[in-house]
């Protein structure tokens, strides 16, 4: 049946004539292309089954639209998704990054490696096959954010898109389904850029969007026997924005999304105190992407259209003609549509896994983690990751969410700094883990120049000489292990992990402060301080344990002499005129400690 999304979409006339209809109970396969609004996590070089030795991560925190859209088809579990995470159509007309993902030009040069026609283990053909197309959202952002030209790019991205097309078609595809780009200015990214920045994008997707709607206009003519259809993303998403309620979500938080949801990628169905709904109430599941909610809006009324019998030409444009009088009378059911949508959205709760075992008290297990933590920080965090997953809750004296994904990590540093700003919390940490009195952690020049200052260090232009000292401490420290190793006529016995360990701590503190830093200070003193200190870092960081208890404390009393060892060796080295410093990789933070007056403060 068609549903509410459906009528708006052929109201808004995105069937282009003489464009034919598809019809979904006859595919068998689906191949799919584009970028992360699609992205399963999918790859051919594990294994050509879209499930079964896969890594599937998505970004919506559940299942994508071409997930929900394979379900409701003869392909649940023959779906081969290609796209890529801030794919574009063509690295080399949208270049935004020097490492880019395979973009659909690398994406369809691989689906002819494994899928070719005769030589293929999966026995596709041209009428039981959909090919599916949902790129442009990067072409238009990554243009915008790297301050490209977009509307001189957009003629060389459609000839490519053609090219592409015509290799599907040469290879035997016949049944496309290819979407426009969503409203992404609405995205909490994108607004928090400013106005300017919504009109942009807003701008450049409309042209994106016409030159699409022309192109697929022609692919009838160009390939014939081709039927394609072309799903208006754009109109529904923003239909969707304009009443939220109605599609079962949570209007105050319409523009919001819940950051530690974003950190998670199997758990759809997870509820968490510290975000103010459930994750399937949100629109966004982080600062670019919707949750899988939405995908699954989207998803509905892309299959009611494919659906369709004997939709032809004159079908459409009669449509055309009396879409708006089917929107009208079909707008009266958007109330019950609303109300099974809000049914069906209705998820099961399920909270992250506790640390400890279920039989002892909260507070207890709280303690029992902070004691492992505070024991050993790796093996503590390994068993995290392997017992509990992705995501743990240390209760009280803690109270804090570990996440334990490499995956969900890079996320927090991919994410934006206009959307999350780690300047609190590092100007906390200087307080409670370095011990920095108030007065110089809450001085506006940490925010404005000490923090600038290191990631100005961090610049490429800023590290050929950290990195020469670095691969010149390296050298040495190799130097030195043949010489031993020659002087034992081959027989020395040493720890080759130790070895690596100290080798690399020692050749980083050359690369950050320069070859005279520790001064009569040896190295192995300085190397013992620093990891008694470290392995303090969490339980300082908590903020469980008071300052003036903390010496009650075995691992924080341990952590606060190192603390003390570490300071006097800076303050030494201050006192000295910090020499080597213009060699090392922190002088430009180093300057801006001179400028706010703390070049002598422990």
């Amino acid at each position: 049946m068609l549903g509410f999304g459906a009528a708006l979409i052929l109201s808004a006339a995105v069937w282009v004539a003489p464009v034919a209809c598809l019809d979904l109970g006859g595919v068998d396969f689906i191949f799919s292309f584009g970028d992360s609004w699609s992205a399963t996590g999918w790859d051919p070089a594990r294994g050509l089954s879209p499930v079964v030795g896969q890594l599937v991560e998505t970004s919506s925190g559940g299942n994508t639209w071409i997930q929900y859209l394979a379900a409701s088809t003869n392909a649940p579990n023959t779906w081969y998704d290609f796209a890529a995470y801030g794919a574009v159509l063509d690295n080399d007309i949208v270049r935004w990054n020097e490492t880019q993902p395979p973009s659909v030009v690398e994406q369809v040069a691989s689906f002819k490696q494994y899928f070719t026609p005769g030589s293929s283990k999966v026995p596709w053909s041209s009428g039981d096959t959909l090919f599916t197309v949902f790129i442009g959202v990067n072409d238009v952002g990554a243009t915008l954010l790297s301050e490209q030209d977009f509307p001189p790019l957009v003629p060389k991205i459609f000839e490519q898109y053609q090219a592409q097309v015509g290799k599907l078609y040469a290879m035997g595809a016949r049944r496309f389904l290819i979407m426009n780009v969503p409203p992404t200015e609405n995205t909490p990214e994108v607004k928090s850029y400013g106005p300017a920045a919504v009109e942009a994008f807003a701008t450049n997707i409309t042209l994106f969007n016409a030159a699409l709607s022309t192109f697929v206009g022609n692919i009838p003519s160009l390939y014939p026997g081709a039927v394609v259809t072309l799903f208006d993303t754009h109109a529904l998403l923003t239909t969707i924005l304009s009443d939220v309620a109605a599609f079962g979500l949570e209007p105050s938080v319409k523009d919001e999304f819940c950051l530690l949801y974003s950190f998670i990628r199997d758990h759809p169905s997870i509820v968490l105190e510290y975000c103010k709904f459930p994750l399937s109430k949100y629109v966004w599941y982080d600062h670019y992407h919707p949750t899988f909610t939405i995908h699954k809006i989207l998803a509905d009324p892309a299959s009611d259209l494919m659906s369709i019998s004997e939709c032809d030409v004159d079908a459409i444009s009669w449509a055309h003609a009396w879409g708006p009088t089917i929107l009208l009378v079909l707008s009266l059911g958007l109330f019950s549509r609303s109300k099974l949508l809000k049914k069906r959205n209705a998820l099961g709760t399920l909270s992250p896994p506790v640390y400890g075992p279920a039989y002892l008290p909260s507070f207890v297990r709280g303690v029992l983690g902070a004691i492992r933590l505070g024991k050993d920080e790796d093996t503590f965090l390994t068993s995290c990751r392997r017992d509990y997953g992705p995501l743990v809750y240390l209760p009280w004296p803690m109270s804090q969410h570990l996440i334990t994904s490499a995956s969900a990590i890079q996320r927090v540093y991919d994410t934006p700094s206009k959307v999350l700003s780690f300047v609190p919390l590092r100007k906390r940490l200087v307080g409670s883990v370095f011990g920095s009195p108030k007065a110089v952690w809450t001085n506006e020049a940490m925010e404005k120049d000490l923090f600038p200052g290191h990631a100005r260090a961090l610049q490429k232009s800023k590290l050929d000489q950290p990195l020469h000292l670095f691969n010149e401490a390296i050298r040495e420290s190799i130097a030195d292990l043949e010489a031993s190793i020659d002087a034992s006529n081959g027989e020395l016995e040493i720890d080759l992990a130790e070895w690596a360990m100290v080798t690399f701590f020692d050749a980083a503190t050359v690369a950050m402060f320069g070859p005279s830093f520790l001064g009569e200070t040896s190295k192995e003193d300085f190397r013992e301080a620093f990891l008694k200190f470290d392995l303090a870092f969490p339980l300082f960081a908590s903020g469980m344990v008071p300052t003036g208890a903390a010496k009650l404390v075995p691992p924080l009393a341990k952590g606060l002499a190192a603390r003390e060892e570490l300071v006097q060796v800076f303050a030494a080295w201050v006192a000295r005129g910090m020499p080597g410093v213009e060699d090392g990789l922190v002088k430009d933070a180093a300057a801006s400690s001179e400028r706010a007056g703390w070049s002598t403060q422990a």
